[in-house]
């Protein structure tokens, strides 16, 4: 895929300040449901929008579908 430059940094910014300082120490491959939607809720505790919360979970999924070839745990 060819995607702008800005998206990819954007993409990058997000991962490095939100993902991975949050499950820094946590086994991604053990994450479920409910570790995503805290996460989520976490986010929006530390004022970010709506809508960036959103694209940072859905890069969150994105990268363990990728990564690990199927959706987190639903438990």
């Amino acid at each position: 895929m060819n995607h702008k430059i800005s998206y990819v940094q954007t993409q990058e910014y997000n991962y490095k300040a939100h993902i991975i300082p949050y499950f820094e120490k946590a086994n991604i491959k053990k994450l479920n449901k409910n570790d995503v939607v805290e996460f989520r809720e976490y986010l929006l505790a530390i004022n970010l929008s709506p809508n960036t919360c959103n694209k940072i979970t859905i890069l969150l999924k994105k990268n363990i579908r990728y990564r690990f070839g199927k959706p987190y745990a639903t438990k």
